[in-house]
């Protein structure tokens, strides 16, 4: 995938979105050091798919006496042929799918993606993670003020968050046992609906009914 699709929120911020690799780095004696132009600086959400990113390119190493080449990896002697495009293509339908790699498939808006995938990935500044870092020494949930504000009671089990759950399954005519986790309940809603749009309909849902208290907190 090229990078502008995998990464589109960078490629929008980029400078330079045409320019060749010698645009985007220069040589610090035998190492190549990555220099990109961006319209602004990143934002603390974005931070994350930065670092996704430059960790990226940091598996594809520059060599700077080695004359450029173009040359087909998927074939020994780097020739294309029909037949090594076929293997290429059956190797990668036959690749097993990262848990959360859903996430990226461009069915919800750049931030509301990136915000799944750090919901999924417990990146969300709840109030046990900010007591954690001792920046603040408040507990309890702001929607209900029953229990500890972690990510699966402010996403799943909160009662005015269940409530929500349950309008959206009525909605839809689906009934469900609750889930321990919110990777669980994730996981789970994919493999109920794989390919349907209800599926989809999922992903958007949980990234558009993030309350206000996880705006309030990631301020």
């Amino acid at each position: 995938m090229p990078l502008k699709d995998a990464y589109p929120r960078l490629y929008a911020l980029s400078i330079n979105k045409t320019g060749p690799i010698s645009e985007f780095g220069k040589w610090e004696g035998k190492v190549w050091r990555l220099d990109f132009q961006l319209r602004r600086k990143l934002f603390d959400w974005e931070l994350d798919v930065w670092n996704v990113f430059t960790n990226t390119l940091a598996g594809v190493k520059m060599q700077k006496l080695v004359a450029d080449t173009i040359a087909w990896s998927y074939y020994p002697k780097g020739l294309y042929t029909v037949s090594s495009f076929r293997r290429c293509v059956e190797d990668y339908n036959a690749e097993e799918v990262s848990e959360f790699g859903k996430v990226w498939y461009g069915f919800s808006p750049p931030k509301v993606e990136l915000f799944i995938w750090q919901l999924l990935h417990g990146r969300i500044l709840v109030c046990e993670v900010l007591k954690r870092y001792g920046i603040s020494n408040r507990g309890a949930c702001p929607l209900c003020g029953r229990s500890e504000e972690t990510v699966d009671h402010l996403f799943l089990f909160c009662p005015w968050t269940s409530s929500v759950w349950n309008s959206c399954m009525g909605w839809w005519s689906v009934y469900c046992c609750a889930n321990k986790s919110v990777n669980e309940w994730f996981l789970g809603w994919q493999g109920l609906c794989p390919k349907s749009k209800l599926g989809r309909a999922w992903i958007t849902l949980l990234g558009g009914a993030k309350p206000s208290g996880v705006q309030r907190s990631s301020c």
